[in-house]
């Protein structure tokens, strides 16, 4: 082949060129950025000597192209999965599930307890009031005398169907189910604060609509044999969120009258960690009393009965009790010895005082406290909010919901 060696066919003997994607342009012409980005895509520059075809080198050129894109898009990728509309799914069985955002929960349960507050103070005459939740009113049977209710809550909140119709409730009538009601207009003060409000042509079977089953408690005062009582009670309401559009705000709408349900079932009585009575005289039960009365009396100073671990543990702000008096501790342990602890030496404790209130009435309390050993003495480390072994379903036995 004319002086070439044996496998060098396919190159082709060029001279030395200057390659014009290695030239000098003037930073003020072309930014840094701009001419590093394209010295990468072309390549190391020519040395001299022998060339490869163009064809590897176009290979080579279109892998960097690859690289470069692939870079460019982890932050594309980023911001879609930040920025993206609540999920839905679709399921098995054709139900769609959706991840809801924390402002229509907060929206949802708020519009349930407003509107079962509203349904059990309003007396026959004023039920017009009420059609800010329902779309038809000209069915209710209102009484005579409204109910004096308070403390409304949220007891279960949970999605029952995106997109459909109103779910099956005792609460639902013909008349407030059917799809297509129209609602009354919105509420102009919310209107103005951008909240939200009710929807003027919402309905059930609107498109995008999400349904909620919301149980509401409320203490509500009944006549009892020696006068009126307050009796917690619970009422489950379908609630429908309508998400917000660029001509309207988010909309709600009650898709039935609050129902009657059930309170929570208790659950058994939870197995706890704590198994080991102490004497609440012993070294470890009084430094449990001289904390509890600096922690809840104001009467000596907390940090010097806390170990160098212990982290937040300030005295109740401001003080509501006078006296504090420990009844008994259980140890999550055997072998506490009474006496003087070893140095580092940890023991969790649950401990149950009488405290007195500035009302000089007396109730019991419940303390659960982790103790360290320093210096032949037992120090504060830690106060738990809940006690040891308690925070599982299994050991609670957790009671079935409201309304489920």
């Amino acid at each position: 082949m004319g002086g070439l060696d044996i496998g060098q066919e396919d190159r082709v003997l060029a001279p030395v060129e200057s390659d014009p994607g290695y030239g000098f342009t003037p930073p003020g012409r072309e930014g840094r950025g701009a001419v590093r980005a394209r010295r990468f895509l072309a390549g190391p520059p020519h040395t001299g000597g022998v060339r490869w075809s163009t064809g590897a080198a176009h290979a080579s050129r279109g892998l960097r192209v690859v690289v470069v894109a692939g870079l460019l898009c982890g932050p594309v990728s980023l911001g879609l999965v930040l920025y993206q509309s609540p999920t839905v799914i679709s399921t098995a069985r054709g139900a769609r599930v959706f991840t809801p955002q924390p402002s229509e929960v907060a929206a949802v349960g708020e519009w349930a307890q407003s509107f079962v507050v509203a349904w059990l103070s309003t007396s026959a005459g004023g039920e017009e009031s009420l059609r800010y939740y329902l779309p038809d009113v000209s069915t209710l049977t209102l009484p005579t005398v409204a109910q004096v209710v308070s403390n409304p809550a949220v007891a279960d909140l949970a999605p029952v169907l995106v997109g459909g119709a109103a779910p099956a409730t005792a609460a639902a009538t013909p008349s407030t189910a059917r799809s297509g009601a129209t609602a009354a207009s919105a509420d102009p003060a919310l209107a103005r604060s951008g909240g939200v409000t009710p929807s003027a042509t919402a309905s059930s079977a609107s498109s995008g609509a999400r349904v909620w089953q919301v149980t509401v408690g409320v203490d509500v005062q009944e006549p009892g044999p020696q006068g009126n009582v307050v009796v917690r009670r619970y009422f489950a309401v379908p609630v429908a969120y309508i998400p917000a559009e660029q001509s309207r705000p988010a909309a709600l709408r009650s898709l039935g009258l609050p129902g009657p349900v059930s309170a929570p079932t208790a659950g058994e009585e939870p197995e706890t960690g704590y198994r080991e009575g102490l004497p609440v005289t012993g070294s470890l039960g009084s430094s449990v009393q001289a904390f509890l009365s600096a922690y809840l009396t104001d009467q000596g100073d907390v940090t010097r009965l806390l170990s160098p671990q212990a982290v937040g543990i300030t005295a109740v702000r401001p003080v509501a009790y006078t006296q504090v008096q420990l009844r008994t501790v259980k140890a999550d342990r055997r072998d506490v010895d009474n006496g003087v602890p070893s140095d580092g030496e940890r023991v969790a404790v649950l401990a149950t005082a009488t405290v007195t209130g500035l009302d000089a009435q007396t109730r019991s309390a419940q303390f659960a406290l982790t103790l360290t050993a320093r210096d032949g003495r037992w120090e504060i480390s830690q106060t738990r909010s809940s006690p040891l072994g308690a925070t599982s379903a299994s050991d609670v036995g957790v009671a079935s919901r409201a309304g489920s």
